[in-house]
Parts: structure tokens; sequence; C-alpha cells
């Protein structure tokens, strides 16, 4: 998690973390 984030501070949006985003999107269980 912290690399994406440190991606997304750079402006850097890959499919990847799009993928990423999309599945904490549908499970905020995720993220904690």
């Amino acid at each position: 998690v912290r690399t994406i984030c440190q991606q997304l501070d750079k402006g850097e949006m890959t499919d990847d973390i799009r993928k990423e985003l999309n599945k904490w999107e549908e499970d905020p269980e995720l993220i904690k």
C-alpha cells in the first residue's frame, strides 16, 4: 500500500493502481 501511495503522490496512476483502488472501493475493509 505504501508504494501505491507514493506513486499517487507523484501523480503516477497505473492500471495496477486503478485495479487496487477499485478493489478498495468495492471492499473498504481491505484498507484497514
